[in-house]
């Protein structure tokens, strides 16, 4: 991913939640990512609308904090990345929470999961850590090591890097001047934007469009883009299968919020049930976790992020 800042001025939401008591807010805590001053010399706008989900003693606050002036494709997305124009869908989520409208910015997003060899760059420049790549673990402290994690193994230089936490990730991201996306945006470009597939190719079942165990059993990775078959329309590859994604979300359902927890997307090469590749599955996973089926890839803001209709 070329690093171009100038088009990488993150304009962020307000997201607050808050415990209502007889119509008044109680007790609130935010978190912000507030306009910069960039924002407007790139022709964006800000509002401040807040919509809020939910009813009785809990509910979810968003406040869009940017609105882009213009609704239009930018001049270019940085090398390695695609455009996704942005538009309104509906969230087919798990069990745990009911059907709802989201809208989407326009964004760009990384055409493959980040490589080993790119993360490997962003070590040696002095941006990145090693902790723990050849490790997994479930809960940040009791580690393992584990062959399939693909960080300086002969080979596997152009298979996903694993086995990276949260942090990490978002670290990486940070680095090259984009973010982790959102588990909407991941979802909105998984389903095609508007077209809502249930897969990132299509509407038929996965078979040999993706790397799973689905249909032969696997021990590990492979190279980012070995199938295009399971392409999006965009050009997008592995959005199901080879490793799961890490996303900048906290898993939330419409009445309660895990702590610690971020929510991964996309299924992984170890799978051998469908369900899990659906481009709306989700997954909760604590932020210090380590595996050889979790990677990542980023995004690049081109206006506002996310909020609920």
């Amino acid at each position: 991913m070329a690093s171009t800042g100038s088009q990488r001025a993150t304009c962020g939401v307000v997201v607050v939640f808050a415990l209502l008591a007889s119509g008044c807010v109680r007790d609130a805590v935010a978190q912000t990512a507030s306009a910069p001053t960039s924002c407007l010399r790139h022709g964006w706008s800000c509002g401040n609308d807040v919509e809020t989900r939910g009813s009785g003693g809990g509910a979810l606050l968003l406040a869009s904090a940017i609105a882009p002036s213009d609704a239009g494709p930018p001049a270019s997305c940085p090398a390695g990345t695609a455009w996704l124009a942005g538009g309104s869908f509906t969230m087919d989520t798990d069990q745990d929470d009911e059907v709802h409208g989201v809208r989407v910015a326009g964004f760009c997003l990384d055409v493959t999961e980040v490589t080993t060899d790119a993360y490997a760059a962003c070590v040696r420049g002095g941006r990145c850590t090693i902790d723990h790549l050849g490790e997994r673990t479930t809960d940040g402290r009791s580690l393992t090591a584990d062959p399939r994690c693909n960080y300086g193994v002969p080979g596997r230089g152009q298979h996903p890097i694993n086995c990276v936490d949260w942090e990490q990730s978002r670290t990486y991201c940070a680095a090259h001047h984009a973010r982790l996306p959102t588990e909407h945006e991941w979802e909105w470009a998984a389903r095609g934007g508007g077209q809502a597939r249930p897969y990132p190719w299509g509407n038929a079942e996965p078979d040999a469009q993706l790397c799973w165990s689905g249909i032969e059993q696997r021990d590990g990775t492979c190279p980012v883009g070995t199938f295009p078959a399971g392409d999006t329309s965009t050009g997008i590859h592995d959005l199901a299968g080879n490793v799961w994604e890490w996303t900048s979300s906290n898993y939330a359902t419409s009445t309660s919020t895990t702590s610690g927890a971020r929510v991964i997307r996309g299924g992984s090469w170890g799978l051998v049930l469908q369900g899990y590749v659906r481009a709306a599955d989700r997954v909760r996973t604590p932020s210090t976790v380590r595996r050889s089926n979790l990677g990542l890839r980023c995004a690049v803001s081109m206006g506002s992020l996310s909020t609920y209709l």
